[in-house]
């Protein structure tokens, strides 16, 4: 999304929250390689083929640039985002 387009089309002030600042929270990341088996994978190597090499930079990406990726619909990247989290959650 355009953001300067639409403040100039709608007249307001936009403020863009980045996705990002969530997962700070997060010491340490995980590669993909480690959950490969909870991935599958076609899903593994469809990240990787996209640069994509650990969890926290698939989460930092968010949904709306990973449903980019060809293959990828909302409901497959909400289980993504899903695997990838509660990953995390195990790790604390």
């Amino acid at each position: 999304m355009n953001i300067r387009l639409a403040m100039k089309l709608t007249g307001y002030e936009i403020d863009v929250l980045r996705e990002e600042k969530a997962f700070e929270e997060y010491e340490e990341d995980i590669e993909l390689i480690d959950l490969k088996e909870e991935l599958g994978e076609d899903v593994y190597n469809t990240l990787i083929n996209n640069r994509y090499d650990t969890a926290l930079e698939v989460l930092t990406a968010g949904a709306e640039k990973l449903m980019e990726i060809e293959g990828f619909d909302e409901e497959k990247v909400n289980k993504i985002i899903e695997i990838l989290k509660s990953e995390f959650e195990e790790e604390e």
